[in-house]
């Protein structure tokens, strides 16, 4: 389990534990109401640099688009340490009874406690979202970014450079997202 330092500590949605300011709501804020913080998940410390944990992500079968847009922003210098990076469980983590979400960066709603996994994160008020799919880029958690870019953040999405001239990229550009197109 994670630990966190908190005056408070109470259960979120899903499972887990992260501190909070006040009690959550009974009811999940409407996508894009929500008020998120970012929080690292605890690793070993054999994880701490980053290209060790890419070999874990590798290890526990994380998408390979999301692997090589790590290894893109360890290259720029904006992933520094492992605990900035999500990945899965290995297979020995999961057959040991490890919860699939143990090891991933997340954005918590400080006000209704729903949680939702970050790709990467460099920073409390920096995230990335990696996109390699065919299907429209609209979706609650775009919904939820756009929040976040309203409040200060940085979000960015990584996308392959093959898909540099889709139009559903548009969807993205319009809500002010940075677009980085990672060779892939």
């Amino acid at each position: 389990m994670v630990k966190l330092k908190a005056n408070k500590v109470l259960k979120i949605r899903g499972g887990g534990e992260l501190p909070f300011a006040k009690p959550i709501t009974e009811e999940k804020c409407p996508a894009g109401e929500h008020a998120e913080r970012i929080y690292f998940p605890e690793i070993a410390p054999e994880e701490a640099h980053p290209l060790r944990r890419v070999e874990k992500m590798k290890e526990a079968g994380n998408e390979p688009f999301e692997v090589a847009a790590v290894e893109h922003n360890i290259k720029a210098g904006h992933i520094t340490h492992g605990r900035q990076i999500s990945r899965g469980v290995t297979p020995r983590e999961k057959a040991a009874g490890m919860k699939g979400d143990t090891h991933h960066v997340r954005a918590v709603c400080i006000k209704c406690g729903a949680s939702r996994e970050l790709d990467h994160a460099s920073s409390k008020t920096s995230s990335t979202e990696c996109k390699n799919q065919d299907s429209s880029y609209g979706s609650d958690q775009m919904v939820n970014n756009k929040t976040l870019l309203e409040r200060g953040f940085n979000v960015s999405y990584k996308v392959p450079d093959a898909k540099r001239g889709d139009r559903r990229l548009d969807v993205l550009k319009d809500a002010g997202f940075e677009i980085v197109f990672v060779k892939f």
